[in-house]
């Protein structure tokens, strides 16, 4: 299991359902960024978490329309930031989860 898979399992919201698609675990729960984009508040789980076999990740919300996608070996991308950060992941985490991104980037590219 990946690093981006264990920081996402352990800040699931309690509610959210498992299920799979297209060969990839998916979780489903109510999207916690549709306030902060301006849309009401999502009460129909239509938040998505993608969790790859590759160990990359992807998140989509059908309401406020956010799409995020998170490679292995990439730095942090910004909408995952704020995914990360609206399911309740501390700052502190996400900058050492984006370290430890960035140094498997620099020691696959060496």
């Amino acid at each position: 299991m990946s690093l981006i898979h264990t920081a996402i399992l352990n800040h699931l919201p309690h509610r959210a359902k498992r299920g799979s698609y297209a060969g990839a675990t998916r979780y489903t729960f109510d999207c916690p960024i549709c306030v902060q984009q301006g849309h009401t508040a999502d009460k129909r789980g239509r938040g998505a978490l993608f969790l790859a076999p590759d160990g990359s990740a992807g998140y989509s919300c059908f309401n406020c329309q956010t799409h995020s996608r998170q490679a292995v070996d990439k730095p942090l991308a910004t909408k995952m930031r704020l995914v990360l950060n609206a399911l309740g992941m501390p700052p502190q985490d996400i900058t050492k989860l984006n370290f430890h991104l960035l140094a498997a980037a620099r020691a696959k590219h060496y």
